[in-house]
C-alpha cells in the first residue's frame, strides 16, 4: 500500500459516551471510511479499573479492512477531555509503533484507574499511562500524524 493511499487528514472520530459500569463503546461502522480502504477505530473504553469497570485498563483497538497491512509509525492517538477546546494538549498524543496486519485488529492498552475489572488480552502496543482517556466523556482521534 502506497503512502499516499494510507493518508488521510483524520482517519477516525469517536466521541467516547461511556456507561456508569463503564462497557466498551463501540466506534461506528466504519463511518469515517466508509470505502473500507484505511485504518479505523474499530472499539474505544475509557473506564480501565474504575470501580465496576468491565477491564482493567483503557484502551482502543483499531481494525485494519484493507487487503494490505499498514504501518503506523506515522500516525497517533490524539485525546482531548470533554471540556477541552483546539488541538489535544502534547501530553494528550500517543505516537503508535508497529503494524496492523490485513483484515487484522491492534490492540492498544492504555492507563488504570484501579484495579478492578478482568485484564486484556496481550496488548500489541503497551501505551502505558501515557494515554489514559477519561471514563465518561471526550475525544479520540486517530491522526496521519506522530504529533500534534
Amino acid at each position: 500500500m502506497s503512502r499516499a493511499s494510507r493518508r488521510l487528514s483524520i482517519l477516525a472520530l469517536v466521541s467516547t459516551g461511556l456507561t456508569a459500569v463503564g462497557l466498551p463503546v463501540l466506534a461506528t461502522d466504519a463511518g469515517a471510511n466508509p470505502d473500507g480502504t484505511g485504518l479505523v477505530i474499530n472499539e474505544v473504553y475509557g473506564g480501565g479499573g474504575n470501580s465496576g469497570g468491565a477491564f482493567r485498563n483503557d484502551f482502543v483497538e483499531l481494525y485494519n479492512p484493507s487487503n494490505e497491512p499498514i504501518i503506523l509509525s506515522e500516525m497517533s492517538l490524539q485525546y482531548r477531555s470533554a471540556g477541552g477546546t483546539g488541538a489535544p494538549a502534547s501530553s494528550n498524543v500517543l505516537p503508535l509503533t508497529g503494524t496492523v496486519p490485513a483484515k487484522g485488529h491492534f490492540l492498544i492498552q492504555g492507563g488504570s484507574n484501579g484495579t478492578s475489572g478482568e485484564a486484556l488480552p496481550t496488548p500489541d502496543l503497551n501505551a502505558g499511562g501515557s494515554f489514559n482517556p477519561a471514563g465518561t466523556k471526550g475525544t479520540i482521534v486517530l491522526a496521519d500524524q506522530a504529533g500534534t
